[in-house]
């Protein structure tokens, strides 16, 4: 069974096409902390057999029936994807950070894939990972299920009210750099409105 919640963003190493079958080669890190051949993972949504893994990586084929529909076709090396491992049948969700964190990561794949880096600061790593920030407030306030809550009153009063929020920073005005590349034209824009817009799609239509 699968929650729809992304776990990490991975990516395409390799596409081989066979005849009426492709074999991928995928990547990732967190998926690969219990992963064993014959597991499934949700690979953007679709569901795969791992038949080999190792150095981070598992083998998949893809079938003539998920070929037809689905883009796999279209998938090329280094091309992020959505993972997620198949949830145990006496499994419970995590928090209420859950569905924010699957949103998050969707938007994240799909700004990627338009070349928005996936940032990966150091500067506390406890709170930064796979370019998602989650910082919890200072004063021990709780959500109702026990988890601490967020720092940012946005994200705070969001999560209370049951709606999923989070704050998603394309690129920065100040950078000269950011500016020329994702900011400066209406079509640079646009893009990024798409991009947010079909991660969005990809969680809300599971």
């Amino acid at each position: 069974m699968f929650t729809g919640i992304v776990e990490e963003v991975g990516k395409i190493v390799s596409v081989k096409k066979g005849a009426q079958s492709l074999l991928l080669t995928i990547g990732g890190n967190t998926i690969f902390d219990d992963l064993k051949i014959g597991d499934s993972v949700a690979v953007n949504g679709v569901c795969l057999t791992a038949t080999s893994i190792g150095n981070h990586q598992f083998t998949a084929d893809v079938m003539p029936e998920s070929i037809s529909m689905t883009t796999f076709t279209n998938l090329k090396v280094n091309q992020p994807v959505n993972l997620e491992r198949a949830m145990a049948a006496n499994a419970r969700f995590g928090s209420i950070y859950d569905r924010e964190k699957s949103l998050a990561y969707s938007i994240l794949s799909r700004l990627n894939s338009i070349g928005i880096p996936i940032a990966n600061d150091t500067w506390n790593p406890d709170e930064y990972q796979d370019g998602i920030l989650q910082r919890v407030n200072t004063a021990d306030e709780l959500y109702p299920d026990g988890s601490m809550a967020d720092y940012y009153g946005l994200i705070n009063e969001g999560t209370r009210a049951g709606i999923s929020t989070i704050i998603v920073e394309h690129a920065f005005l100040s950078n000269a750099g950011d500016y020329r590349n994702y900011l400066s034209s209406d079509a640079q824009l646009d893009a990024l409105a798409r991009a947010d817009a079909a991660g969005i799609l990809d969680v809300v239509l599971r």
